[in-house]
């Protein structure tokens, strides 16, 4: 005989209510053991942008005072909120990484200080003026303590190295 309503049959398709808060417990454990990892890793790419802006900065201001035989002046200026600025010849007056990194955390030091404005100058020849800088200049950079980066001025002839973490002591 024809049934004149088909029956229909019971799914078992999908998930239930506790296999669903299973996976949302796991996943926020995984998140909550990834965070802290994650944010040191941010903070150490802000430190390395930072750090390598400054480094660039102090190779354009050599550069100009070799290529235009006229002593340049870079200026560093940690004074400023929320970002440092650089003053850098045939550039001008900027934030370290043209703002692209955030001011909240941030520390650069300048030989220990923090709030400090220093001017490295250099000679037509790209040479460093011993009068104005005490070298090794040290330009250290942090974001929330943690990502040490620096930028060293070394010699009197304008080497100038990056470095991380221990490589910084001097």
């Amino acid at each position: 005989m024809f049934k004149l309503h088909p029956t229909r049959s019971h799914s078992t398709a999908g998930f239930t209510f506790p296999e669903i808060l299973v996976v949302v417990v796991i996943a926020t454990v995984l998140a909550a053991i990834a965070a802290p990892s994650f944010v040191g890793l941010l903070n150490n790419r802000r430190s390395t942008t930072v750090r390598d802006d400054i480094v660039q900065a102090i190779r354009q201001t050599q550069s100009e005072a070799t290529s235009r035989r006229i002593p340049q002046t870079l200026e560093i200026d940690t004074t400023t909120d929320p970002l440092p600025t650089l003053d850098i010849p045939g550039a001008g007056l900027r934030p370290v990484a043209n703002g692209t990194v955030p001011g909240e955390g941030l520390e650069v030091t300048v030989d220990g200080a923090a709030n400090a404005v220093q001017q490295i100058e250099f000679d037509e020849n790209g040479a460093v003026n011993p009068n104005t800088v005490t070298l090794p200049l040290v330009v250290e950079v942090t974001f929330n303590g943690r990502g040490r980066r620096c930028a060293i001025v070394q010699s009197l002839l304008g080497t100038i190295r990056a470095e991380n973490d221990d490589g910084c002591d001097i």
